[in-house]
């Protein structure tokens, strides 16, 4: 977005460009949220992850039960 800036007593109006550091500052957010957006990512696929083995684990001590059942 373009800005101007308003000279009154001439009547006339300039372009105001942006500065170095805002720019620096906007690109330097958009990496910490990739950065955020990135672990995030990675935090809930290992989660999933975590899930599927524990559930794994949960039928295979239930198999293992029901075996010794029977065999009682």
């Amino acid at each position: 977005m373009d800005r101007y800036q308003e000279n009154s007593s001439k009547g006339t109006c300039r372009k105001i460009e942006q500065s170095d550091d805002r720019q620096k500052t906007t690109a330097l957010r958009q990496v910490v949220v990739e950065d955020v957006n990135t672990k995030a990512d990675n935090f809930i696929k290992n989660f999933r992850k975590q899930l599927r083995i524990e559930r794994a684990d949960s039928l295979k001590r239930y198999h293992r039960t029901q075996s010794k059942q029977v065999q009682e």
